[in-house]
């Protein structure tokens, strides 16, 4: 980016600069030219956004994979045992966890979600049943992982 001034006449104007030079002021006959050099800035910025996209799938997948491995073993048929109340749903035909999955919605957005009609049922509970709740402890989870391993790059 140049910033030029020529006699209390503003002039704006964008150019690049060697990539040895962050900032270069010169005088031109009059005229001082600063030169920003952004070469350095582009490359970070068009790297941040694979980066970014990157960090989020990772964080989706390791929500899905929590909200699978913190479901019990409840046996299958008439010996299932179904978990307490206010546990992750135990596991009878393994549909549920089966079906629950991450994808990329659109640039910067993953989705995690079961692919069951009973899933939100289980989730926030009913009127004739307790919740059993396995995506908020799984975000959870995982959000106290990321507080532990990026915190410090968001303070």
């Amino acid at each position: 980016m140049t910033i030029a001034a020529r006699k209390f006449t503003p002039q704006v104007g964008v150019q690049k600069a060697s990539p040895t030079a962050l900032a270069r002021p010169r005088n031109y006959g009059g005229q001082l030219v600063i030169t920003l050099d952004t070469t350095i800035l582009d490359r970070i910025m068009s790297s941040l956004a694979m980066n970014v996209d990157q960090v989020l799938r990772a964080m989706a997948f390791e929500v899905e994979s929590e909200a699978k491995d913190c479901m019990t073993d409840g046996g299958a048929g008439k010996a299932h045992v179904p978990s307490k109340p206010g546990e992750p749903p135990a596991i009878d035909t393994g549909t549920l966890k089966g079906s629950i999955n991450s994808r990329k919605v659109k640039k910067g957005m993953y989705h995690v979600q079961d692919g069951v009609d009973y899933g939100i049922y289980l989730e926030v509970g009913t009127s004739r049943m307790s919740k059993r709740p396995f995506m908020v402890p799984a975000v959870e989870t995982t959000r106290k992982y990321i507080d532990k391993r990026w915190g410090r790059l968001f303070r």
